[in-house]
């Protein structure tokens, strides 16, 4: 492991200091009376509500939950280790779901690395989070930060971002008082070096995924009662799979 003056290399990968959340959400203020242009922000473009036209019915349902920008709102002190196999320990990190950004702290600035594509693994608070390349809905191959679930033959990954950001100063949907950021949650698989692409979790099609042990894996379904639906389940039943194909 190299001295914690491996920073002088990170330092390269840093952008400005960034905003805050209060910054953030000054960014769909509108004067009181004002209606605004775009009462529902599309933050990701993979999660469309539907409908069309700039305005939405009072009753929407926008699926995901309400939540910080962040994943978690204090610093926590991780390990990051570069593509070239050096590590830097004992700064602290927090995933900003609306930027896409991991941020961390030096001195008293809050900064962001600015070339992810050089971060091998960043650990912290058990999570274990990566760079990858995945596949849009529109077929577009785009990068950015997951969460490593299950690593094997077969890699199960969570992408976290904020889908929505509602305007708390709108007709009809007082309720999203103050600004809400509606945050959701998607499961992508990746092998073969391959662009990561969203996994729907269905019977059908995890059998059609591990073909080659299925009848191993729909056995280890009923025996352990998986439930597709549940991150835990779905995280046992990657690692059994990637566990059999070692």
């Amino acid at each position: 492991m190299k001295p914690l003056n491996m920073l002088n290399v990170l330092l390269f990968l840093l952008i400005p200091p960034l905003m805050g959340y209060s910054q953030v959400q000054q960014q769909s203020n509108v004067r009181k009376g004002q209606r605004p242009q775009n009462p529902i922000v599309i933050h990701d473009e993979d999660q469309p509500i539907g409908g069309g036209g700039g305005y939405f019915k009072p009753d929407i349902c926008l699926e995901g939950e309400a939540g910080s920008i962040y994943l978690n709102d204090e610093f926590i002190e991780g390990a990051l280790t570069l593509e070239n196999g050096s590590q830097i320990d004992d700064l602290s990190y927090r995933y900003n779901l609306y930027t896409q950004q991991m941020e961390f702290i030096k001195g008293e600035d809050s900064l962001a690395l600015a070339k992810p594509s050089e971060i091998s693994e960043l650990h912290f608070d058990d999570h274990v989070f990566v760079w990858e390349r995945f596949l849009t809905r529109k077929g577009e191959i785009k990068c950015g930060y997951f969460e490593l679930l299950s690593e094997g033959k077969i890699n199960l990954l969570l992408r976290r971002q904020i889908a929505y950001h509602v305007s708390a100063e709108c007709d009809g949907l007082e309720r999203f008082t103050p600004d809400t950021y509606v945050r959701v949650n998607s499961f992508y698989y990746q092998h073969d070096d391959q662009p990561a692409q969203m996994l729907k979790p269905r019977e059908r099609r995890l059998m059609k995924l591990f073909s080659d042990e299925k009848e191993t894996i729909r056995g280890f379904m009923v025996n352990k009662a998986i439930d597709v639906n549940r991150k835990e389940d779905l995280m046992r039943l990657f690692s059994y799979y990637n566990e059999i194909c070692e």
